[in-house]
C-alpha cells in the first residue's frame, strides 16, 4: 500500500482540476486521480463564465487572456412572437460574462498544474472506494491509496457515488442538446440572446462578430427526427433568430447530446465532498453548471484559508461547506425542475420568462427585481 494521501481528487476534468488547484494554491499536496483514457483534446467548445467566475480563476492563479474567446457586454432575452426584449447590461459597461475556449482553458490550467509540483497526478481508473475505516481506501485495479479527506469529480453517472450508495434526486434524459457553431450576417460582437421558440430554448453565446454557438434545448424524445440536420437547422434559426443575429449562412453541429437534471447533498459522507457534475447536473440552458462548481471551488478555497479540511473535524468542515453551497445547489435544481414544467408546456411562457431565465443566466438580484417591475418584462 502507499503512503497516506492527505487529499485526494477522483476526477480529471475542468472541475477535478480547478479543485485540485484550490488546495495546491493554499501549499497543501494534493493527488488527483483519473483514467489514463481521459480525453483533454476533445473538440472544442464555448463556455460562458460569469464575472465571479472569471475572479476565482484569476485568486487561484488560473486565469489568463489566451483562452478568452469574448466578453458578452449585453444579454437579450426574447420569446418569439412578442414584441420588444430585456436588454440585460452590466454598470458602466462591465462584461455579463466572458466566452471562453473549453480546450484552451484545461491546457491553461495543466501548465500551472504542472509547473507548481504539488498536484500528483495519477493516470488510473478507481474501481472502488471504502470508507468505513480510519481512512478512506481508494482501490484501483492492482494498486490502493489511504487518504484523509477525498473530493469526488467524477461526472454526471458518478460510478463512486453510485457505488457508495450516495442518495440523488435525478430526471433521467430530460433534455436534448445541439450545439452549433454558425456564421451570420449581423450579429453583433459582445451581445448573446436566450430566445423561447415554441418548442426550444436557443441560447446564443458571441465569439466575433458575426459568428458564435447556438445551444439548441428541447425536452428529450421531443426533437423532430430531421432537427437533427444542419439543414433543418438552419430554418429554426432563421425562422427565430432573424431579426436578432441577421441569416445564418453557415452552421456546424459541434455536439448532439442528451441531458439530465440530478441532484447530491455536496457533503453526504463525512471526510468526502462532491463538485461539479457529480454533485450538480443540469441541462445546459444558460451554461451555468460549471459557474456553479467554481462557486463551489471558492467556498473550498476560502475555507481552506483558515480552516484546512484535512487538519480539521471533518463532520465541522463538510458542515461548513454545506451550508456555503448547498442552497445555491437546491435553488438552481428547484428552478431547472420549473423550467423544465414551462417546456413540457404546464402554464404560461410568460412566468418563466419573468422570473426564471434571468436567474438561470446567473443575473444578479438586483437586475431580476428590476426586470420583474416590468410586468412581462419585455421593453
Amino acid at each position: 500500500m502507499n503512503p497516506t494521501i492527505e487529499i485526494a481528487v477522483i476526477g480529471g476534468g475542468l472541475v477535478g482540476s480547478i479543485a485540485a488547484q484550490c488546495f495546491a494554491h493554499r501549499g497543501q499536496q494534493v493527488t488527483q486521480f483519473f483514467p489514463s483514457n481521459t480525453d483533454r483534446s476533445t473538440i472544442d467548445y464555448p463556455l460562458s463564465l460569469r464575472p465571479s467566475s472569471r475572479d476565482t480563476l484569476e485568486k487561484l492563479g488560473l486565469w489568463s487572456d489566451d483562452y478568452l474567446i469574448t466578453a458578452m457586454r449585453q444579454l437579450h432575452l426574447s420569446s418569439e412572437g412578442c414584441f420588444g426584449m430585456v436588454n440585460i447590461a452590466r454598470d458602466n459597461n462591465q462584461p455579463a460574462a466572458y466566452v471562453v475556449s473549453a480546450r484552451r482553458l484545461m491546457e491553461h490550467i495543466q501548465h500551472v498544474i504542472q509547473r507548481q509540483k504539488r498536484v500528483a497526478q495519477v493516470n488510473t481508473s478507481i474501481n472502488r472506494v471504502d470508507d468505513a475505516q480510519q481512512d478512506i481506501k481508494i482501490h484501483a485495479a492492482d494498486r490502493h491509496w489511504g487518504c484523509q479527506r477525498l473530493v469526488i469529480c467524477d461526472g454526471t453517472r458518478s460510478p463512486i457515488s453510485n457505488q457508495l450508495q450516495i442518495p440523488c434526486t435525478k430526471h433521467p434524459s430530460v433534455a436534448e442538446s445541439i450545439v452549433c457553431k454558425v456564421t451570420t450576417s449581423h450579429w453583433s460582437a459582445g451581445s448573446g440572446y436566450v430566445r423561447k421558440s415554441r418548442d426550444q430554448i436557443l441560447g446564443c453565446i458571441p465569439m466575433s462578430a458575426n459568428s458564435g454557438w447556438i445551444i439548441v434545448t428541447q425536452l428529450a424524445g421531443q426533437f423532430d427526427a430531421e432537427l437533427s440536420s444542419e439543414r433543418q437547422l438552419v430554418s429554426l434559426f432563421n425562422r427565430c433568430l432573424s431579426s436578432r443575429i441577421g441569416q445564418v449562412v453557415d452552421c456546424e453541429i459541434v455536439s448532439n447530446q442528451k441531458s439530465i437534471l440530478q441532484s447530491r447533498a455536496v457533503a453526504s459522507h463525512e471526510k468526502m465532498i462532491l463538485l461539479g457534475n457529480a454533485s450538480l447536473s443540469t441541462p445546459p440552458v444558460g451554461a451555468q453548471g460549471l459557474n456553479i462548481a467554481i462557486q463551489d471551488c471558492a467556498a473550498l478555497h476560502k475555507l481552506q484559508q483558515h480552516f484546512p479540511w484535512h487538519r480539521s473535524t471533518s463532520k465541522a468542515w463538510g458542515a461548513q461547506f454545506s451550508a456555503d453551497c448547498q442552497p445555491r445547489h437546491d435553488h438552481w435544481f428547484r428552478q431547472m425542475e420549473r423550467l423544465l414544467a414551462h417546456l413540457r408546456g404546464y402554464g404560461t411562457y410568460s412566468r418563466v420568462f419573468e422570473r426564471t431565465a434571468w436567474a438561470l443566466l446567473g443575473v444578479s438580484q438586483r437586475a431580476q427585481h428590476q426586470l420583474e417591475a416590468l410586468g412581462l418584462g419585455y421593453g
